[in-house]
């Protein structure tokens, strides 16, 4: 778990939800407070750590600073560091039912970067949409039927989430057409939604978004 400042961390862990303070104390655990990226390559140059998944929670990129981990540059670090079957799981904000261009703009963007680098990337819709990637194909999937079947596999008694409950998630019909939608933005784009260290697309995306909700000048400046 990376925390880039330790002393924020120490003021607000108190404050947090009973299940993720005992997670926290979980002697399983391993807290680090460094800059992510940092120490992604410094795990890089040692070479001795792998990692089933890697999870990017952080807010959208509306910061030049957190656009940093959106990349293809941190996309290739987590990669080398991923155990052979391992996925990378990150999080934007999305829309619930319908996407407006800019939104759709900026998920295309994440989505196409994840395939500079990963051989299968997948996205579930909603609000909060997740996309899952991994070097091996078949390990991630949204598929509903998919996953109530690994979960029946888990052996879990009782069972912490219906299996059910994965249908009204991932509702099929909903799932392709974001997949539809990052398709033909990926067709008329191209290389121009792969967001780089030296080249922010997603974070210029992301900022349209923004610019929008506020019925902003700079809009237009942004989608251009």
């Amino acid at each position: 778990y990376v925390e880039p400042d330790q002393r924020a961390f120490a003021l607000y862990r108190p404050w947090l939800p009973e299940p993720e303070r005992q997670a926290l104390s979980d002697p399983r655990v391993e807290l680090a407070f460094s800059d992510g990226r940092r120490l992604l390559q410094e795990l890089r140059r040692e070479g001795e750590r792998r990692f089933d998944l890697v999870a990017v929670l952080l807010p959208d990129p509306d910061t030049a600073a957190l656009n940093r981990y959106f990349t293809e540059e941190l996309y290739r670090d987590v990669a080398a560091l991923l155990a052979p079957a391992g996925v990378i799981a990150t999080r934007i904000h999305s829309g619930e039912n319908a996407l407006r261009r800019e939104q759709v703009r900026y998920g295309a963007s994440v989505d196409t970067t994840l395939r500079q680098v990963f051989a299968e990337v997948v996205a579930a819709p909603g609000e909060e949409s997740w996309l899952f990637a991994s070097s091996v194909a078949g390990v991630v999937s949204v598929d509903p039927d998919v996953l109530a079947e690994r979960h029946r596999g888990l052996g879990l008694e009782p069972r912490p989430f219906p299996v059910e409950g994965f249908r009204s998630l991932l509702d099929p019909k909903r799932v392709e057409a974001l997949r539809l939608a990052y398709e033909r933005e990926r067709q008329r784009e191209g290389a121009a939604l792969v967001n780089r260290d030296r080249q922010p697309v997603s974070y210029f995306f992301q900022l349209a978004i923004m610019a929008d909700r506020a019925a902003s000048p700079l809009g237009p400046v942004l989608e251009a």
